[in-house]
């Protein structure tokens, strides 16, 4: 069935319409997209539990568990004094959100049939496959600086109530953290006759805080104070308050009975004694720190961190005022916009050489009408597929350009000339070839792939919709243009070759009759040294 020019054209124009409403939401970030990873990992503590005891109440309860899920491949186990931890490999086709779920439910319930003292199992895992993620699971986003005439305590609580709040709803957001105020510290006192009555030591009791909270960064710097007959324990904190009372933390277990904080020593909340004071203009000054996960679209997300922030900024009592600081998607953005702009001076470089092939400002408005096509046409395909625009794909789509003029080229001059897609199988042979040898990206290693994936799907996008457009497309404008290949130009060309085959007839005949001639030309250029 043949398809007439309107309806070609009138399809490409509303193509081209969505493809550029769709272009403010394409995903643009610093880096790939990270993909779930496939180890799921159960982390549980029994305090000053053997670890015999442990493997037989707790780990292989719970490895059996897991091990009856849907989708679990292999289940490893190790059970420690204290503590222990069973690692879940899942199967590569799996949905791992759902399992994860599955699982934690089964956590949940499993739970309350544990012995007493064994803390809450903690599921985690699933969500990163990049090595560098593994390591750092915050980073840091956004700093503020934070004046006001009010007390620097007045201050930070203002803070936390008015602008802590709306940030951490926001998605990816790990913490937000208030800093440049008095540090709290918990001062624990004990009597230590009392302690070793149970045979229980301050060590003791420290260690039990970490595992209760379940954060090793919570308590900092330990001070331990001798008396008459109390004793005291000053733990360091990075925060104000625990969530959870400190009465619940059980210490040990005697006979039949937990012994808790509570049972021991009593504790007490205090302020530090200030080391210094910071003042701007005469107001004190606090920061307002912002961590987002590290795998987070950090561009995106701080572009609308910081709308949200000028917005309570709006709501804020006068005399308090945010200053932007720091913002690590500063650097990232610089640099995509300078591969953006590169990528538009090579593509004018690119329409540059075809104006003057052809001379014809005709034939160089059907090329740049073929390439803005295929540029808003693959939009379309990149948020069907959820690809991401980062330093690696937008170096393929620089790439690609090149073939992609490559194709309307050929079928511009093709269809120009004879007025037929002849050259069709042409240019998908030429096209095919280059997607088969992408292909290749998708069975690398994951270290590797992790980075090339959106590259070779870029290209590959990009080349599918260059046969469409170089097909259907560029013909239609061609009959719309009334545009047709000047013969003088085939003309021209036959001269050409004529001259520089009779050029170079003369060198081949002047090389033989003096040979000795080019051998020392050889020598004084290339340094080739002589032999008779």
């Amino acid at each position: 069935m043949k398809v007439s020019r309107f309806t070609l054209l009138l399809t490409m124009v509303i193509l081209m319409v969505i493809g550029a409403a769709l272009l403010p939401l394409v995903d643009v970030a610093d880096r790939p997209k990270p993909q779930q990873g496939k180890t799921l990992t159960v982390n549980f503590y029994w305090n000053r539990a053997s670890a015999k005891v442990i493997e037989q109440n707790v780990t292989s309860r719970i490895e059996g568990l897991v091990s009856a899920v849907r989708g679990v491949e292999s289940v490893e186990s190790e059970s420690r004094f204290g503590s222990g931890w069973v690692r879940v490999q899942l199967k590569e086709d799996v949905d791992v959100s759902s399992v994860k779920f599955e699982i934690s439910s089964l956590l949940k319930q499993i739970h309350k049939r544990l012995p007493e003292g064994v803390s809450y199992p903690n599921l985690s895992g699933g969500e990163v496959v990049n090595e560098q993620q593994r390591k750092e699971t915050t980073h840091l986003l956004l700093t503020y600086q934070v004046n006001s005439s009010m007390t620097g305590e007045q201050l930070k609580e203002y803070i936390q109530n008015q602008v802590e709040p709306p940030l951490r709803r926001i998605e990816e957001v790990n913490r937000v953290e208030v800093t440049g105020t008095v540090d709290k510290y918990i001062e624990i006192t004990y009597d230590p006759h009392l302690l070793a009555g149970y045979g229980v030591t301050a060590y003791d009791i420290e260690t039990a805080i970490r595992n209760f909270m379940g954060r090793k960064e919570v308590v900092g710097e330990v001070h331990h104070i001798a008396g008459e007959k109390l004793q005291r324990m000053a733990l360091y904190l990075t925060t104000d308050r625990f969530s959870s009372p400190l009465e619940e933390i059980p210490i040990t277990i005697v006979g039949d009975k937990t012994i808790f904080l509570n049972d021991l020593a009593s504790y007490e909340y205090k302020d530090r004694e200030p080391s210094r004071f910071y003042r701007v203009n005469g107001l004190n000054t606090i920061y307002l720190n912002v961590f987002v996960d590290a795998q987070a679209n950090k561009i995106s997300l701080s572009r609308h961190i910081r709308n949200q922030i000028n917005e309570l900024s709006g709501q804020l009592r006068n005399g308090v005022y945010l200053t932007q600081t720091y913002d690590a998607a500063e650097e990232k953005e610089s640099e995509l916009h300078k591969l953006v702009w590169r990528t538009l001076m090579s593509l004018g470089i690119l329409l540059v050489f075809v104006w003057l092939t052809k001379r014809s400002f005709t034939y160089l408005a059907v090329m740049v009408l073929t390439l803005a096509a295929n540029i808003l046409v693959a939009v379309i395909a990149y948020c069907l597929f959820d690809i991401r625009l980062h330093i690696y794909s937008l170096a393929g789509i620089t790439v690609s350009l090149g073939l992609v003029i490559d194709a309307s080229v050929v079928m511009v001059d093709h269809y120009g000339y004879y007025r037929n897609r002849g050259a069709f199988m042409a240019v998908l042979a030429a096209l095919l070839t280059t997607i088969g040898s992408l292909v290749v990206v998708f069975w690398l290693p994951d270290f590797l792939k992790k980075d090339l994936y959106d590259f070779a799907w870029i290209i590959i996008i990009n080349l599918s919709v260059a046969l469409f457009v170089a097909c259907l497309f560029a013909p239609a404008l061609i009959d719309a243009f009334h545009y047709r290949g000047r013969q003088s130009g085939r003309v021209r060309r036959w001269r050409v070759s004529v001259w520089w085959s009779h050029v170079y007839t003369k060198y081949i005949l002047f090389t033989q009759r003096h040979k000795w001639v080019y051998v020392l030309l050889l020598v004084m250029a290339f340094g080739i040294p002589f032999h008779a």
